[in-house]
């Protein structure tokens, strides 16, 4: 079906599976499923689908143009980012960035395709979660992918994404001089990140292609999917509720160019984050019923855990302002193409339980002068324990979600940040770090300085300026510095290091674990083992929200596993109401089917 078409066709029949969201997850999921040509499938997106035509060269541009370009993004989201510290004070809530446009967090993010470590998904089993081992992903890690450098084993050489990485040679000087520093201190060098999972620094496995981003929406809503007759692809459709008729779900309400709509199927999946998915759960009466009640919603399954146990990787960024030698050239466009994990030996925490993603340009715009001069060291706690949730504002439940991740609230997420700051500002006073650094420093969020991460002409303007105030005379340098920065070297106070985390420490772009997976016994669980809301009928998740717990990586590649594995999951399922031997539960899933066909479709 022609994607440009504004409105669903009357011709085109019946929703079978109505997928809402089209990021990572979503655009594998209806890329799967409608490879099943009896199948009919419309995936909805909030966002704009720049592939009906061709996407702009900000996002398909690999210096990350597109990461803060407030058209792409969800407006006016807020969240919490650390609780508060004294009794009384109000919660101080922050821009949170989450991907509003075809292809997600896939279109705009730092292109990292990193799976996690095997104990992420063995550790799934002890909250009841069935099928979702190492293994068990590991197969469908490989379906998905086209790995340029490796083969072998553990490797796809076919699939529809296409990883590759950016060799030493055009590493710049800041990566190579952190690893020669890390390699002093006992950390490895590791060919294969996403084959070798301790230790280890290595180049990123980037989804790229022909030095371009290859996001989910490139990879698999290729031309030739977008062309079967049997999908459907609306973009700019806010979905606001779920359809429900006692506790089966059959559709969804959509709100587009300002008129409002409706969509029935036979079955509706959601993969619209964990920040959203939640989201829609709450409002169309799925989640904690006394929540569900305060805010005037007629409760259609009382689920303990829509919208809890949320979790992200908090993360720390040291930048640095870069000397003429320890500048990278221009032509090598991704900001960042080397990390390191290593372990903090804290606690209980796993190795490789902390990352250093090294940035040897800037990820901020400005202008292409400035982003050469300044380089980052991205610290992570790559293992967490801290949740937060996502939750509806009683007075006003159709309005954006509050959001709060309570970062570093475990007492481990905490002090390994803090060991992690110490560690990197022992780092780059070693050489040969040393000798490529004017001065290492924490950023504080003016302004100023938030004009730099904009795509326009003020950042461009500003970038410009800030370029040849840095490029100058020492002084004139650590003048512009004071006013906005704190030093790595003037954190020698008592208590300066554990300040500072607290100070600057953000939320990342890996959120999960808000509509988690579980067997049915858990009170907290969501879904069973194959994306299906508990006490509910016709509908399921398939995205990260399923995740128990976080992966120790970005969760990009993930996502897209998700929805390869929930869509093999779903036609396996359909194909089971055909055999003789259908179980009485899949026999009811398939009445459940026919009773939510809108009248005047065929079945």
């Amino acid at each position: 079906m022609n994607t440009s078409t504004p409105l669903l066709n009357s011709s085109f029949g019946a929703i079978d599976y109505l997928v809402i969201g089209g990021g990572s997850s979503g655009c594998a999921l209806a890329s799967r499923l409608s490879a099943d040509p009896s199948v009919r499938v419309v995936l909805v997106e909030a966002g704009g689908d720049y592939l009906a035509d061709r996407e702009p060269d900000r996002v398909r541009d690999i210096g990350m143009r597109a990461h803060f370009n407030p058209e792409f993004l969800w407006p006016g989201l807020l969240a919490q980012n650390m609780k508060p510290t004294r009794p009384g004070e109000a919660p101080f809530l922050a821009p949170f960035l989450q991907a509003r446009v075809m292809g997600g967090g896939s279109a705009i993010n730092g292109m990292h395709a990193q799976r996690g470590a095997p104990l992420d998904y063995d550790e799934w089993e002890r909250f009841g979660v069935r099928g979702w081992s190492w293994n068990e992903v590991l197969e469908t890690f490989k379906q998905v992918e086209t790995d340029r450098d490796f083969s072998g084993s553990l490797h796809g050489r076919s699939g529809p994404l296409e990883i590759e990485r950016i060799p030493e040679s055009d590493w710049g000087p800041l990566s190579l001089a952190t690893r020669t520093v890390l390699q002093a201190r006992g950390i490895p060098n590791v060919a294969d990140l996403n084959a070798e999972y301790g230790e280890g620094v290595g180049a990123v496995p980037l989804n790229v292609r022909a030095n371009a981003r290859m996001s989910a929406a490139q990879a698999f809503l290729t031309a030739e999917v977008r062309q079967r007759p049997n999908l459907a692809i609306l973009d700019r459709v806010e979905v606001v509720r779920l359809r429900a008729q006692g506790t089966a779900i059959v559709g969804a309400d959509f709100k587009r160019n300002g008129t409002s709509g409706r969509l029935s199927a036979a079955e509706t999946i959601l993969c619209s984050g964990a920040i959203h998915t939640p989201l829609l759960m709450l409002r169309s009466g799925i989640g904690p019923a006394r929540e569900l009640r305060q805010a005037g919603i007629e409760v259609i399954a009382d689920r303990s855990g829509v919208g809890k146990n949320l979790q992200n990787h908090p993360m720390l960024i040291v930048s640095a302002h870069l000397r003429a030698a320890g500048r990278r050239a221009r032509h090598i466009r991704p900001p960042c193409v080397m990390l390191a994990r290593y372990s903090s030996h804290l606690g209980n925490a796993p190795d490789a339980d902390m990352l250093l993603n090294v940035y040897d340009r800037s990820f901020a715009i400005g202008s292409g002068a400035l982003a050469n001069q300044i380089g980052h060291i991205m610290l992570i706690a790559n293992k967490v324990y801290s949740t937060g949730e996502v939750a509806l504002n009683p007075a006003e439940p159709d309005q954006g979600p509050k959001i709060a991740f309570n970062m570093l609230e475990h007492e481990s997420d905490r002090q390994r940040m803090v060991a992690g700051l110490r560690h990197m500002a022992s780092l780059v006073k070693q050489e040969p770090m040393a000798g490529l650094i004017d001065e290492a420093f924490l950023s504080l969020p003016t302004p100023n300085n938030q004009v730099l991460f904009s795509d326009s002409m003020a950042g461009h303007l500003y970038g410009t300026a800030a370029s040849w105030a840095l490029g100058g005379p020492g002084f004139l340098r650590r003048r512009l510095l004071r006013n906005g920065v704190v030093r790595l070297e003037d954190l020698h106070e008592p208590g300066a290091f554990e300040a500072a985390v607290a100070q600057y420490a953000l939320p990342g772009g890996h959120v999960c674990g808000t509509c988690r997976m579980g067997s049915a016994s858990d009170p907290f669980a969501v879904t069973d083992s194959r994306g299906r809301v508990l006490g509910v009928e016709g509908l399921r998740v398939a995205d990260t929200s399923l995740f128990p717990t976080l992966m120790m990586a970005g969760t990009n590649l993930a996502a897209i596993m998700t929805g390869e594995r929930i869509a093999r999951m779903v036609l396996e399922e359909r194909n089971a109401t055909t055999s003789p031997s259908t179980s009485a539960v899949v026999r009811s899933l398939s009445v459940v089917r026919r009773s939510a066909t809108p009248p005047g479709h065929r079945p």
